[in-house]
């Protein structure tokens, strides 16, 4: 008998990457659908969702809250199933408790954009969607104590950076201040940089 050691064979997982839409209902449960799940659904018209998020399974879903946060949940830890099916409490899967939704994205938007945050203190920033790149369950959009309470998130694409001037937004306080400004007033920075004042307001207003 013959023994000959032979070497072995490098072994590589093979990660299968599919396209997947992850619904979020008004109730707050997610599940992950196949992406024409929708448009297949004869009663679309009637859903309340409040998010349909086009995303990959090897992704990840960005919640941006109230609190000044930004929550990021793992596409592989949220179920799949068909669309009329309940799924998982959102908030079983992060940090997000009692924090009001602002804005939720997929993780590839989030690398490929920046965001326009705007506090409730009438001051705001624009992030670069690098700056929120990290392995965190939850990231931080600001490092001010006490916490200032963000009270809009919007998306700027970077396409958008050769006109960013042309393209304004509007701020308006509850005892009716207004303030109108190009988004390229407001210079891109760091998450942990200081919030530019955008509108001056009384102490007993806010945005």
């Amino acid at each position: 008998t013959e023994i000959i050691d032979l070497p072995l064979e490098e072994y590589k997982e093979e990660v299968v990457r599919t396209a997947l839409m992850v619904v979020i209902d008004r109730f707050g449960y997610a599940r992950a659908v196949d992406p024409g799940a929708l448009a297949r659904t004869s009663d679309v018209a009637g859903r309340e969702d409040r998010a349909a998020i086009e995303t990959t399974s090897d992704g990840k879903i960005c919640i941006f809250t109230d609190a000044g946060t930004m929550h990021q949940v793992k596409v592989s830890g949220i179920p799949r199933g068909k669309l009329k099916e309940k799924g998982v409490p959102i908030d079983t899967l992060c940090a997000i408790g009692r924090e009001k939704w602002l804005l939720a994205v997929s993780s590839e938007i989030v690398t490929k954009s920046s965001f326009l945050v705007v506090f409730g203190d009438g001051t705001g920033k624009v992030i670069p969607g690098t700056e929120l790149d990290s392995n965190r369950g939850a990231v931080s959009l600001d490092k001010r104590e006490p916490v200032v309470n963000a009270m809009h998130v919007s998306v700027v694409p970077s396409e958008d950076a050769s006109d960013a001037n042309t393209k304004g937004i509007a701020i308006a306080s509850r005892k009716g201040m207004v303030w109108k400004a190009g988004l390229g007033e407001i210079k891109a920075q760091k998450r942990t940089g200081k919030a530019k004042s955008l509108i001056s307001l009384d102490s007993d207003d806010a945005v």
